[in-house]
């Protein structure tokens, strides 16, 4: 395990607010299902899913997703640890303590239970993609996807658009290693960006 770890003071939300204050964003402009390359837009840098953005032009990608259930005020065992393993469970695989995790003053516990999807699932609001399966198969789709991907004015990143499991330290440090990448991104051809983006995807 890393050796600081933490989360956003004021949360996610604020940071990401912040960081784009002063910048024109548009939200819900798009369902996200290519052609995706708007002819409005220079670069158009995307963390959707690459196999939808192309409309499962060569498959489904394989994820596993987790279910969440949520108690107040159950039982915790230690609170020295905001999450905890249940390799037991005949149902769930970890728990969550927000109170813990968030440093909260409060007297009540709020706990998440993370259950395991079945691989494959149809995704829906309970069945979300989470973690990449990336057998060889599955990596060879996504080959074709980011292939494809490259001849667009669209550059995928993130969990969902690299096809790679990233923890968010992780996604920050890829984000920075892409500047360069997104400012040249016109410049250069379809095999150049493919294996750009492929050189940045595999130092993680």
């Amino acid at each position: 395990a890393n050796q600081w770890q933490g989360l956003p003071k004021n949360g996610y939300s604020y940071w990401l607010r912040e960081m784009v204050s002063g910048i024109p964003v548009m939200l819900e402009s798009s369902n996200y299902i290519i052609p995706f390359y708007y002819k409005d837009w220079d670069i158009v840098i995307s963390t959707a899913p690459i196999d939808i953005m192309l409309g499962y032009k060569f498959g489904k990608l394989q994820y596993r997703s987790l279910r969440f259930d949520y108690k107040v005020d159950e039982q915790w065992e230690n609170d020295s640890y905001g999450t905890i393993n249940l390799p037991q469970h005949e149902k769930y695989i970890r728990k969550a303590n927000f109170k813990i995790l968030h440093r909260q003053e409060s007297e009540h516990n709020f706990i998440q239970y993370q259950e395991p999807v079945e691989p494959g699932k149809p995704w829906d609001e309970d069945n979300k993609p989470m973690y990449p399966i990336n057998t060889e198969e599955n990596n060879k789709i996504f080959d074709k996807y980011l292939k494809e991907i490259c001849k667009t004015n669209t550059l995928p990143t993130g969990r969902l658009g690299l096809f790679k499991y990233l923890d968010m330290d992780k996604a920050i440090q890829l984000s920075f290693d892409m500047v360069k990448l997104v400012e040249n991104y016109l410049s250069l051809s379809p095999i150049k960006r493919y294996n750009l983006i492929k050189h940045i995807r595999n130092k993680y």
